[in-house]
């Protein structure tokens, strides 16, 4: 980079990353402004085809376990293909899927669809983390992430209002434009980002041979690393509702699909606002204290829609949960970052990718059973799950900061690397 993107204290935060970081923003921010099908698709469920909860429960379910076996593919992938490559497969792979749920009718076709949408969804995600960490340096990846969480939420403050727009004019038209942008956000990345090739050595091994491990195995090498995976899964399993359950309950409540949507655009708005002035914060606290307000603000959040009657009520709920999510998601992919050694992240990421996807498998299932048989006590129950994931992350106290040291990404260039 050139000198100015070395200028110290006063210097602005886009002048200390690279080309190739930026792009990857932008790309995220693309990708989330035209991702309708995610957020309405059980709006589609229910009021295009009259599906009942459970099925669409288990529609969502079929997605996440899609979502389970997408991410560890695209965990070993990324450690053996290449993020750049991994991602534009998932990218790609995404788009035919969008395209085939719109047009199946039939309810196997369509739970079949879904389970591959979310497999190519989730492969996608470890080769990204990945990605940013191979061209930020380490002490500049909270920021980082932090920045492509934030662009992606420029994007989804108004997708669910633009795809509750389009849904009005046609329902395939949703999956057709969110298709097309899969394509084109795939070519940018692929054509555009080029990571430096990393080729790690393993312990009182031969330079360049990549580190070994199963998935077992990459559990075993550190204890947190599975207390993060746990703690994931139920965040996720929270932040889950807010695309199953929460959009079935407001439909069976006479909420239009423009309210949800509205609604639902408030998590954007919050992020956009606040998300920048509180990564200053983050990078200064304990990351495991960050992880414990994000769950018991998520378990708040959806607590408290059990109270939430009208669309600035149902807004309200959605402000508080978006805070959690905002103290935990970039938080818990700097520590994953952090533990994996340089050859491996791909299958760390992995993981915890995987810890997600479970959730998508589990949570809407379950959350569509509880919602059906008991109502609203299904808020309470996530009332108290968000209570058990702080006292998970209030074990890591002190602990998340620990990692082992690892060489500055060599050189900087316009393409890769960052100044952090």
């Amino acid at each position: 980079m050139s000198g100015m993107g070395r200028v110290r204290g006063s210097a602005a935060v886009s002048e200390r990353f690279s080309g190739a970081f930026w792009i990857i923003c932008g790309a995220s921010l693309l990708n989330r402004a035209t991702t309708f099908v995610y957020p309405l698709l059980a709006f589609y469920l229910a009021n295009s085809l009259g599906w009942p909860a459970f099925r669409i429960g288990l529609t969502l379910s079929a997605m996440g376990a899609g979502a389970v076996v997408g991410a560890l593919v695209g965990g070993f992938a990324t450690d053996f293909l290449g993020a750049s490559r991994t991602l534009f497969l998932g990218q790609i792979g995404n788009a035919a899927a969008m395209l085939a749920l719109g047009l199946v009718t039939t309810p196997y076709a369509i739970v079949g669809a879904a389970a591959v949408l979310g497999f190519t969804n989730s492969m996608g995600r470890p080769a990204l983390n990945t990605l940013v960490a191979a061209i930020v340096r380490p002490a500049a990846r909270t920021r980082a992430y932090s920045l492509v969480y934030w662009s992606a939420n420029v994007g989804f403050a108004v997708a669910p209002v633009l795809g509750g727009v389009l849904s009005g004019v046609g329902w395939f038209l949703v999956f057709a434009v969110n298709c097309a942008a899969l394509v084109v956000v795939g070519l940018v990345l692929v054509l555009t980002v080029r990571p430096p090739r990393e080729q790690p050595a393993e312990p009182g091994g031969r330079s360049g041979t990549r580190p070994r491990g199963s998935l077992i195995g990459v559990l075993r090498r550190d204890g947190r690393l599975p207390v993060l995976v746990v703690g994931t899964f139920i965040l996720s399993c929270l932040f889950t509702q807010s695309t199953s359950t929460l959009p079935t309950a407001l439909a069976a409540d006479g909420f239009p699909p423009a309210s949800y949507g509205l609604a639902l655009s408030v998590n954007g708005v919050v992020i956009v606002l606040l998300q920048l002035p509180l990564t200053r914060v983050l990078e200064r606290v304990d990351p495991a204290v960050s992880l414990v307000m994000a769950a018991l603000l998520l378990g708040v959040g959806f607590g408290a829609t059990a109270f939430a009657h009208d669309t600035v009520q149902v807004a309200l709920c959605v402000a508080v949960w978006t805070l959690g999510e905002m103290l935990g998601l970039p938080v818990a992919a700097t520590a994953v970052t952090n533990l994996a050694p340089a050859g491996m992240r791909g299958r760390y990421h992995g993981l915890y990718t995987l810890s997600m996807g479970a959730a998508g498998s589990v949570a809407p299932a379950l959350g569509g059973a509880v919602l059906q048989g008991y109502g609203s006590a299904l808020w309470f129950w996530c009332l108290a799950l968000g209570c058990v994931g702080g006292v998970l992350f209030f074990f890591l106290r002190g602990r998340l900061g620990e990692s082992a040291p690892e060489p500055e990404p060599a050189g900087s260039d316009a393409r890769g690397h960052a100044e952090g």
